[in-house]
């Protein structure tokens, strides 16, 4: 109920969120742990899976950013070297436009999940070669594509 909410709102708000994002600069993390990936879902959104992330504040790095609103969104705390930067493009979905740095991360065991109930209504692991388009947003398969050619044993199966 609160998802579809969230949905209802979202839409109402597109105008408002259109101009705030059009000039801003954002990050999404691609979690890997063996065969799957972290995958989360907001509360004011279209209601389709996402990466973490956000955006980046004024003068802050988009490494340090990428950091920051992993732990804000799911208090899982990455070290610097743990993560790669995948690619850097402009994110183009449900009619809006901003700068998008992505990266990656793998990690040996799936880490603990405390989700930020204010702006993350929910997590999950997924197979990456199971995304639908219907079903997550345009960054994770941005995301994926990019890992593909970053590290293409690991993503070999897709």
């Amino acid at each position: 109920m609160w998802q579809r909410l969230g949905t209802i709102i979202y839409w109402i708000v597109w105008s408002v969120s259109y101009v705030y994002l059009r000039g801003s600069a954002r990050t999404r993390l691609l979690l890997v742990v063996g065969d799957e990936i972290l995958l989360t879902r907001t509360w004011l959104s279209d209601g389709r899976w996402s990466l973490p992330g956000g955006g980046l504040h004024r003068g802050e790095a988009p490494l340090d950013g990428v950091i920051r609103e992993v732990r804000e969104e799911t208090n899982i705390i990455l070290e610097p070297k743990t993560i790669t930067q995948l690619q850097t493009e402009r994110y183009h979905g449900n009619g809006q436009s901003f700068l998008c740095h992505y990266f990656m991360a793998e990690l040996p065991e799936k880490p603990a999940i405390k989700l930020q109930r204010l702006e993350i209504s929910a997590s999950q692991w997924a197979d990456p070669s199971s995304v639908m388009a219907d079903r997550y947003g345009p960054d994770v398969f941005a995301a994926i594509h990019a890992a593909s050619k970053h590290k293409p044993e690991a993503f070999a199966h897709l």
